[in-house]
């Protein structure tokens, strides 16, 4: 049985896994489609902050930091993790959002994502 408070969403992405990663660690890239303005310190135990459409203003600790293949970090009382994957016909991108609850931060608009557009 799956747990109700994990969002789990795949997407395939064109590559390379370098410039899709860039998307999710870049500030000046995630802001293109994950918040309005992004500020990430790429190390284990950084600061993240994330600044939501509606204003919402989020907060995170880098918990995984391992380029190109995963990034996580606190979101609310969750924590969300991006993991690529090479594949032949492109990069494989799971988010993996845990610990969801309706009192929590939403999801990542990992949907929306254009990382190699």
């Amino acid at each position: 049985m799956s747990d109700p408070r994990v969002v789990r969403m795949e997407r395939l992405l064109p590559g390379p896994i370098e410039k899709v990663w860039q998307h999710l660690v870049d500030p000046a890239r995630a802001r293109t489609w994950l918040a309005n303005d992004v500020e990430l310190e790429p190390e284990v135990g950084g600061d993240v902050t994330l600044r939501l459409e509606d204003g919402e203003v989020v907060r995170g600790t880098v918990t995984r930091f391992e380029p190109p293949h995963v990034v996580a970090y606190t979101w609310g009382r969750g924590e969300v993790h991006f993991e690529l994957s090479r594949r032949q016909d492109g990069v494989l991108l799971v988010l993996t959002h845990k610990r969801v609850s309706s009192t929590s931060a939403r999801t990542p608009r990992a949907h929306l994502c254009k990382a190699a557009a």
